[in-house]
């Protein structure tokens, strides 16, 4: 599945290049950036161009998901409308340090599509100079300012991209499998105590996992959402209930983990276009 999706992409800008455009136009990068303890980078957003770091110390950083702790290897791409806000998480002695480029490409946004890289979110790699080449040779021809150069640049770019996708990729499959039995695990002790108050961040703590990155495994796990899904087997529990006994819809709600029966009808009315009620009467 990766490889067909991967030599689509390829298909794409290999075309674009026979067309004799630079796709990526880089604008200025650096390695091993070694920040002071008290430097803070902020834009509000609003620029013209992308960034994409790799970090190789603990660093907070500003995502769609809220503020992180990005560890050593965790990658980050930053669209141009999205704020751009991290700094030393105060319990670090010395300043973080990453690896990055400005850039910008009318096609970037399609181009996170086809090679499926979160946009405005951490992404765990493990592998803290995974940039790294990639970018010295970006410099090395930038600095250069040999013919086509920016061509040169463009398609070192382009791998960086790819290789950076491709790890992304095999990480996910990896944990996949890694906490497969812990999810499922998880999601059985929740079928058996929905009457409970859960939260992702609660979900999350129980298979040790950050709640951005036990969304993305339990989502690629179940097919479906955390959130989602629990209300799925709440769902169907309370489907169950209303078709086996006679008890009233406050106890069926909160049986199954609704606020209160209100609720519950609301919810039961919307996802299954019939009330609790005519439900029951159905069967």
């Amino acid at each position: 599945m990766h490889k067909i999706r991967f030599f689509y992409y390829k298909k794409q800008q290999i075309i674009k290049q026979e067309r004799g455009l630079a796709i990526y136009k880089v604008i200025i990068l650096d390695t091993d950036t070694h920040h002071e303890i008290s430097h803070v980078v902020r834009c509000h957003g609003g620029t013209d161009f992308w960034i994409i770091m790799c970090f190789a110390s603990d660093c907070m950083v500003m995502t769609k998901s809220g503020l992180k702790r990005a560890r050593p290897g965790d990658c980050f791409i930053k669209s141009p409308d999205f704020i751009e806000y991290h700094y030393t998480p105060k319990d670090c002695s010395d300043g973080f340090i990453n690896d990055w480029i400005h850039l910008s490409s009318e096609n970037l946004w399609e181009d996170m599509q086809e090679l499926q890289l979160p946009v405005n979110e951490l992404i765990h790699t493990g592998q803290p100079l995974l940039l790294r080449s990639s970018l010295s040779k970006i410099i090395q021809e930038k600095n250069g300012v040999l013919p086509f150069w920016e061509r040169k640049c463009s398609n070192l770019t382009e791998g960086l991209l790819i290789r950076l996708a491709k790890v992304f990729h095999e990480t996910q499959n990896t944990d996949t499998r890694q906490y497969g039995e812990l999810l499922m695990g998880l999601r059985n002790y929740m079928q058996e105590h929905l009457e409970e108050e859960w939260s992702v961040a609660r979900m999350a703590e129980k298979v040790g996992l950050s709640s951005s990155r036990f969304s993305v495994l339990y989502k690629k796990r179940f097919g479906r959402s955390p959130n989602e899904d629990l209300i799925e087997m709440r769902l169907e529990k309370a489907k169950l209930l209303l078709i086996a006994t006679n008890r009233c819809l406050q106890d069926i709600a909160q049986t199954c983990g609704f606020q209160n029966e209100y609720y519950f009808s609301r919810v039961f009315k919307s996802r299954e276009n019939v009330t609790p009620g005519n439900y029951r009467r159905e069967f």
